[in-house]
């Protein structure tokens, strides 16, 4: 057997895209958020901090999990909110990453769920 097939350190670091599913139709959207995978050093770097930050009291899990995610989020599309009453294209930021995790539960889930499965960062 080819070793290669056994590398998730780079695809965990190139990130992969997860497309988000509408929770009530299973669905495919527009949605797609591209991530850093479990065997990524900045992926395990973030985890460690989560970790460690949920450990002090009074830690808004919540928010330390959406603080997580943005910090392994690389890029999305077809993410967009409402402004000035119409729908635009939410720039990823830092704080807008935050938002989305925090203000969609299901969105946070779905990708949590595909970036800890190192399966989806193989070569193979």
């Amino acid at each position: 057997m080819d070793l290669n097939a056994l590398d998730t350190r780079g695809p965990s670091d190139e990130g992969e895209w997860v497309t988000i599913t509408n929770p009530a139709t299973y669905q495919p959207t527009d949605i797609r958020i591209r991530v850093l995978g479990p065997d990524s050093k900045r992926f395990t770097e973030a985890a460690d901090r989560h970790r460690r930050a949920l450990k002090k009291s009074g830690a808004d899990a919540d928010r330390l999990g959406a603080e997580f995610l943005s910090d392994i989020t690389l890029e999305w599309d077809g993410v967009e909110s409402e402004q000035d009453g119409e729908l635009k294209p939410l720039q990823l930021s830092r704080d807008n990453a935050i938002w989305a995790y925090t203000q969609y539960p299901e969105l946070a889930r779905q990708v949590t769920r595909f970036a800890v499965n190192v399966g989806n960062f193989t070569r193979s």
